[in-house]
């Protein structure tokens, strides 16, 4: 645990060395002894382990943001899914629209090379994990959903257990699959019968 993070360090040292502006890019020898990250590992771990506080995470995701340098493809939607997780939707949704703008506004300038394919998983993964809340724990399928005020509504389907569940999120939350089903929302257990529609 890293004092001034709140939460874990990344790269073993990095927590010793100054900060650093990112405005400008510079040759890996020069980046190298200074405090900047590539890729948010520390919490893209909190995402698939999902056992830390939430004032953890947000310390974790408030301290790792500043550092990164969003090079990778794969940073943004990673920042999107941690925000949405720790409530604050406007950053995830920025983050959101930056990710899913990669390879329609030919951001990185090589999308004629081709599509950032893990980019546009992660996306998808934004909005199911992210702004759907989605967590697949032992005890059952979680939804802790939250929408961004720029959109009236979104939907998404799943395949939990062998069920294809479809979730809307509007004013209400609505929940469809074929038969019954137990679904826990922020905290609350539910039983589905074909569909739902609850507030949230």
């Amino acid at each position: 645990m890293d004092g001034e993070a709140g939460g874990y360090p990344e790269g073993g040292r990095r927590g010793a060395l100054g900060d650093y502006p990112l405005l400008l890019h510079y040759h890996p020898l020069t980046v190298y002894r200074h405090k900047v990250l590539k890729r948010p590992d520390t919490v893209l771990a909190h995402l698939l382990l999902d056992n830390e506080s939430d004032e953890v995470m947000r310390n974790s995701f408030e301290y790792y943001e500043k550092y990164t340098t969003h090079d990778s493809s794969m940073t943004d939607c990673v920042h999107s899914m941690l925000a949405s997780r720790i409530g604050d939707l406007q950053k995830a949704y920025d983050f959101f629209r930056k990710s899913i703008q990669l390879d329609l506004d030919d951001l990185c300038h090589n999308t004629v090379d081709g599509l950032h394919m893990a980019n546009a998983g992660g996306v998808y993964m934004s909005v199911v994990y992210g702004f759907g809340g989605v967590r697949i724990k032992e005890d059952g399928l979680h939804l802790h959903p939250g929408k961004p005020k720029e959109w009236e509504r979104f939907s998404f389907k799943l395949n939990y257990r062998g069920k294809e569940v479809e979730v809307m999120v509007g004013e209400f939350l609505e929940i469809r699959c074929k038969g019954s089903m137990e679904v826990i929302v922020n905290g609350k257990r539910h039983n589905v019968y074909e569909y739902l529609k609850i507030g949230y």
